[in-house]
């Protein structure tokens, strides 16, 4: 609310008045950021912005494929439940409201499972190699 005051020997007189903003174009309140992590880790990439009219988040995967709405929420954020190495790639955050556009991009990198090396024995048959994706796991066996 805006209020003028005037005041003179004759006296004083006072008006309120509303100021309505309509449009102002939008900006990032939450810009997204690189993340790395090992597949299997859930991985949220923070993008929100404000505007008026409020604005409508989209993402980009690489520059041009459009990411599913299932992976964005109501805030703007990309989330992923479970990441798997082919996630990896450069993710793009698009805010636009009619008034303007804004967007900014993100890195996600998702590396595979280490695989362990438990042992390795040789035979008459070849060579065989007990492996381990996560220490909690059984290990495999493999024969070269």
């Amino acid at each position: 609310m805006y209020q003028c005051m005037v005041n003179n020997e004759a006296g004083e007189d006072i008006k309120d008045t509303w100021l309505q903003v309509r449009e102002i174009a939008p900006t990032f309140t939450s810009h997204p950021n690189d993340t790395t992590l090992i597949e299997g880790q859930p991985a949220t990439i923070h993008c929100q912005a404000t505007g008026a009219p409020k604005p409508t988040i989209s993402w980009l995967r690489d520059g041009s494929q459009p990411v599913p709405d299932d992976y964005i929420q109501e805030s703007g954020d990309l989330v992923f439940t479970q990441t798997q190495a082919s996630d990896t790639g450069d993710y793009t955050c698009i805010a636009d409201n009619g008034v303007g556009t804004i967007n900014a991009t993100a890195r996600l990198t998702v590396y595979c499972k280490l695989v362990r090396l438990v042992s390795v024995n040789q035979s008459k048959c070849g060579i065989f190699m007990l492996l381990s994706a996560a220490p909690s796991q059984a290990p495999s066996t493999y024969t070269i």
